[in-house]
């Protein structure tokens, strides 16, 4: 482990995984990774099965990790690798990441597919069950979090931003923290890398929210939508059945 990227969800956390991919970060976990490629393992964390190796053991060829649920964790991962170096990514202030958190989820909320993925992909339908909801209750104190829930937190979910971002001020070891914006640029981040300058803009990943994923591409999304293609042909298949029988 390289990198632990402490800032919550909102903070840039997309455009950071395109960035330390270009400079050469390999094996990095977002949230998608973390939630499905690790889903067993996250699982038993946020029931509170879990011992320091366990992240050993669940970070021992990943570069970095990025985003949830692995950003409320990022102390005792820190921990576990304790020459990694946190990098807290943050906005102007907490109603801009505010405004961002409750746009991304009115446009998740608008994807037909994400519904198919939660109710007719086992993965995705765990993944829901098992990481999102309990992730929910847990850090941000709402049942699930959506465009309503969001609204009727304001003020609580910015006091969580505020506290979280506080809290990594405060316990993690001056000489391995970076605080960022994505804005600031490739500089502080290589310098604090110990890394070259690419000759490339910035990335600017999931702008405007709604997505943190390659759709097409991602081998975990291809696998969940090839498991609501087996859903939905299964139900065609016995529905089909069933008619002919009443049929007949």
């Amino acid at each position: 482990m390289k990198v632990v990227v402490a800032g919550l969800p909102k903070t840039g956390t997309t455009s950071m995984k395109e960035a330390l991919k270009i400079l050469d970060v390999k094996n990095v976990h977002h949230y998608f990774e973390n939630c499905c490629v690790a889903q067993d393992q996250w699982t038993n964390i946020l029931r509170g099965r879990w011992c320091p190796e366990d992240f050993k053991r669940l970070f021992h060829d990943v570069d970095a990790v990025i985003d949830e649920p692995a950003c409320f964790l990022w102390e005792e991962i820190s921990l576990a690798f304790p020459d990694a170096k946190i990098v807290l990514t943050i906005r102007e202030n907490d109603e801009v990441w505010f405004e961002s958190l409750k746009q991304h989820y009115k446009k998740e909320e608008c994807l037909y597919e994400d519904y198919l993925v939660k109710y007719l992909s086992l993965t995705g339908w765990r993944k829901y069950r098992n990481i999102r909801l309990p992730m929910d209750r847990i850090f941000y104190g709402v049942s699930k979090m959506t465009t309503q829930t969001i609204a009727e937190n304001k003020s609580n979910l910015k006091l969580k931003y505020r506290a979280h971002n506080n809290y990594v001020l405060q316990a993690a070891p001056k000489d391995k923290l970076l605080v960022f914006k994505c804005s600031d640029g490739w500089l502080p981040l290589c310098n604090f890398l110990n890394l070259p300058v690419p000759n490339v803009p910035f990335p600017h990943g999931n702008k405007g929210g709604g997505s943190y994923i390659d759709r097409e591409s991602h081998p975990q999304a291809v696998k969940m939508r090839h498991e609501v293609y087996h859903s939905i042909a299964a139900i065609f298949s016995i529905s089909l059945g069933m008619f002919l029988y009443l049929l007949w």
